[in-house]
């Protein structure tokens, strides 16, 4: 257990208790108490887990009325899968909403469906599915959807190899007309690193351009900011970092509009 003195007036104002219990099956259960000083229960949590670790069940009381809020439960597979189930509860144990998670035992593909109302009909369902080429770089897409199977929002993702270039792409009404695209390149320079990020609206014109400088000791960056995708920098912040004899490190800021005015 462990008490706490938080206004140090010589009494403890909480109390964290937890007890641990091996069940005959091989299973374990962990029950976790906070208190206040004068004993009442703040929150309680029970944890169990199968013999094997394979399977576990967390039951939160979060407000210490001596009802359980939630309760997660997961369990992986024999194939390495794993499957979280999360539900919410009211004080009588009804359901307030439920999402459920499946996971490949790769972590490439996840399939999330949610109820948000805990009616048992389902919401949404989320998918993401990731995939490695040969050349190192990485490819996910992710789609939300309604319970008819209609597209509600959807985007891609790809980082190269290296991670110094990514693009994403997101359509985010459902429509299958890419809304929104972001392209983020890394270059190494003599003197430090520069990466640009644009993002681009519907079609090709640039909405938004911000341009960072990092020089090569890490001591000094330069964010330039485009917000209109103009051509013309809206914005500069510089920040330089000091390191004194010390150990101490003193940061200094400075924001600049586009015409250098401080």
């Amino acid at each position: 257990s462990k008490s706490t003195d938080v206004d140090g007036n010589g009494s403890f104002d909480q109390i964290i208790s937890a007890n641990k219990t091996q069940n005959a099956d091989g299973s374990e259960t962990v029950i976790t108490e906070n208190r206040s000083g004068d004993g009442s229960l703040i929150s309680k949590e029970e944890n169990w887990v199968t013999a094997d670790k394979r399977g576990k069940l967390v039951r939160t009381d979060s407000d210490g009325d001596g009802n359980i809020n939630t309760e997660i439960g997961s369990t992986i597979g024999a194939d390495g899968g794993e499957f979280v189930e999360n539900r919410t509860l009211t004080n009588t144990g009804a359901l307030l909403s439920r999402t459920t998670t499946v996971t490949s035992a790769n972590k490439l593909n996840i399939y999330q469906t949610v109820d948000v109302d805990g009616d048992g009909i389902i919401d949404r369902v989320h998918n993401q599915y990731t995939d490695l080429p040969a050349d190192g770089s990485s490819y996910t897409s992710r789609t939300t959807s309604a319970n008819d199977g209609s597209v509600i929002r959807q985007g891609v993702k790809w980082v190269s190899g290296n991670g110094m270039n990514e693009s994403s792409q997101s359509d985010l009404n459902g429509d299958w007309v890419y809304d929104e695209t972001t392209n983020r390149n890394t270059a190494v320079e003599d003197g430090g690193t520069v990466r640009i990020i644009e993002t681009k609206l519907s079609g090709s014109s640039v909405a938004s351009r911000s341009t960072v400088r990092t020089s090569a000791n890490g001591l000094i960056s330069t964010v330039e900011q485009d917000f209109d995708g103009n051509d013309a920098v809206d914005d500069v912040t510089t920040t330089t970092k000091a390191l004194l004899a010390s150990g101490a490190v003193v940061e200094t800021v400075t924001k600049r509009s586009g015409n250098n005015t401080l």
